[in-house]
């Protein structure tokens, strides 16, 4: 794919050190936007594309390469494509730096999705126009789940409405189907507003990191933290969004062995606990990686966060510190077992774990557990949580395992 334009823009409005770090941080950019349902973008002043990411492509089906130097309407087949090319062209030629708008289009495969587009205008030093550029987000997810929601709402209004016909009001019940449609709809649409500025947050910080690498300002933990604050607070979004909208399982035959092994090398692991790697169960399953890679994870962020816990304000860690990480299929079904060294959740507490929000973390969100059974009950199987008092906890995720060759 040939290199973006974005280059020129920058050149003439930024330092030229800058600059010459767009092709590192470019590389940086494309891998954490393959990481979700968006891609990167660029148009000239007529409207025509310059640059697109590969996101592109997995989203709509069309090559980057082919709808370079076309104008979008005339790429995909939009519900109307000239209302579409209408917008574009509008928000490029009045002087507002920054746009955004949603669109329905159809995809090459025939399906159709929800785009939401962020935008931001580019000028050279002279003022004159060069373009836009910004970031597409599949949003497809949200509004499927936003109609469900309101259809479900619809519905009870008219259970209840039938109930104080035949037998009398209760406003206590109405009240509380209300706030728990109200609470539904928040979560969805917190957690994606969310999305736009953690997106900006995580691409800017890859350009800031790049221009300051090896200039010894002393600013590189303090940018490591702004990293991992950002990576939280997307996986609280990943939380909300996971428990507020019904998941689609997308199965695939997955090697159970590699994949666990690629969820450990993928994450960072703290200091001065051991981490134990027994799956070794030779099996093909059909299952959603994304979606129990998150489960897997929110298991393995709950083992961590006991044993640091445990270990917190000691001076020296006690010894055999460690999460261990099994697998195994039998008696036709997969278990992934994580296992701390941690204090064990107290007899009072077990009750409540996998109740949404409730959580005993100082930093909890209480939404981990409750997200994690989810998705495994998606699959048709359940998590299970076995603790013992001073010595830790075992959580085991099974499904049933259908295997593939």
């Amino acid at each position: 794919m040939a290199s973006p334009s974005w280059r020129r823009g920058r050149d003439a409005n930024a330092d030229s050190t800058i600059s010459m770090c767009w092709e590192p941080s470019l590389v940086l950019l494309e891998a954490f936007l393959d990481t979700g349902r968006q891609y990167a973008w660029e148009v000239d002043a007529a409207a025509r594309y310059t640059y697109l990411s590969p996101g592109y492509e997995r989203i709509t089906g069309y090559a980057p390469a082919a709808a370079l130097g076309r104008c979008p309407a005339a790429v995909v087949v939009g519900e109307d494509p000239v209302a579409l090319q209408a917008v574009i062209r509008s928000n490029l030629s009045n002087n507002t730096p920054r746009f955004h708008f949603r669109h329905r289009m159809r995809c090459k495969d025939g399906t159709k999705i929800w785009l939401e587009v962020d935008g931001a205008r580019v000028w050279d030093a002279s003022g004159k126009a060069l373009g836009a550029r910004g970031l597409a987000r599949d949003i497809s997810d949200l509004k499927s789940a936003q109609d469900l929601l309101m259809q479900k709402e619809q519905a009870t209004q008219c259970r209840l409405v039938e109930h104080d016909v035949c037998f009398g009001s209760y406003p206590e019940k109405t009240e509380m189907y209300d706030s728990l449609s109200v609470l539904g709809r928040l979560a969805a649409m917190i957690g994606h507003e969310l999305r736009t500025p953690l997106s900006t947050i995580t691409s800017s910080l890859f350009f800031v990191q790049e221009a300051l690498r090896g200039k010894g300002l002393g600013v590189e933990r303090a940018l490591d933290r702004i990293g991992r604050g950002a990576l939280r607070c997307d996986r609280i979004v990943q939380d909300l969004l996971d428990y507020a909208r019904p998941a689609l399982v997308h199965t695939a035959p997955v090697d159970v062995d590699k994949w666990l092994e690629g969820l450990l090398c993928a994450r960072s692991i703290p200091e001065n606990i051991a981490v134990v790697h027994q799956s070794r169960c030779g099996a093909t399953v059909a299952l959603d990686a994304a979606q129990l890679g998150r489960c897997v994870q929110h298991l393995l962020d709950n083992a961590f966060d006991a044993v640091l816990e445990k270990n917190r304000g000691r001076a020296t860690w006690g010894q055999g510190e460690k999460v261990t990480l099994t697998a195994i299929v039998a008696a036709g079904r997969l278990e992934i077992t994580v296992t701390d060294t941690g204090n064990g959740i107290g007899t009072g507490d077990m009750d409540r774990v996998f109740a949404p929000l409730y959580s005993t973390k100082r930093h909890g969100f209480g939404l981990g557990l409750p997200v994690a059974r989810r998705i495994a009950k998606n699959h048709g199987g359940d998590v299970r949580l076995c603790s013992t008092p001073g010595k830790g906890n075992m959580a085991t995720i099974w499904l049933p395992a259908v295997h593939n060759p």
